[in-house]
């Protein structure tokens, strides 16, 4: 109710109590909105956006639980800007042992597909070094600059590298037949 009502005072509470365990609080903050789209649900979405935030980054959060319930954010955002849920998954903290980002990245493709959060799913097909999934996607949304950033991603596979930079310039000179790009 509070969160509802005084969204941005109550995420700043939050955060100045860093005893609180953000797993136990997230059922009661992140209840399904009854009014989706107004004003006050939209608030306290980004606040809760920020509160996991605050919690991951600054605190040094490694609970599975914590990262998927910010990518279930980020993914279902009334923002139609995927920019920061990007930066988020290219950034987030990994498990310095695995080298795998603390969230599951088998969930976040699955909301970020079922949300339609393309660049999201390109970021996610690169983190799961499914390099050719990834560069397909961003080409069927035309998006090249992402689709380049993503063929030069597997840095010790030359032959797929030039796999993937050839089905870009094919994309370029079939569809656009554009050989300047």
């Amino acid at each position: 109710m509070l969160l509802k009502h005084a969204p941005k005072e109550t995420v700043d509470s939050f955060m100045r109590q860093p005893q609180l365990d953000p797993r136990r609080l997230m059922p009661a903050v992140t209840t399904p909105r009854s009014r989706s789209g107004t004003k006050s649900s939209s608030s306290a979405h980004t606040q809760l956006i920020r509160y996991l935030e605050h919690v991951i980054l600054a605190q040094h959060n490694t609970d599975t639980a914590v990262h998927n319930t910010l990518v279930t954010l980020y993914a279902t955002s009334p923002s139609s800007d995927e920019s920061a849920f990007v930066r988020f998954l290219e950034t987030a903290p990994a498990d310095p042992q695995t080298g795998d980002p603390y969230y599951d990245l088998d969930y976040a493709l699955r909301v970020s597909r079922a949300h339609k959060r393309v660049q999201a799913c390109v970021v996610i097909y690169s983190k799961m070094a499914l390099f050719e999934s990834s560069v397909n996607l961003a080409l069927e949304h035309d998006d090249l600059d992402l689709a380049k950033i993503c063929a030069d991603k597997p840095e010790d596979d030359d032959l797929l590298r030039k796999k993937l930079w050839l089905k870009i310039a094919k994309h370029v000179v079939g569809q656009k037949n554009d050989i300047k790009t």
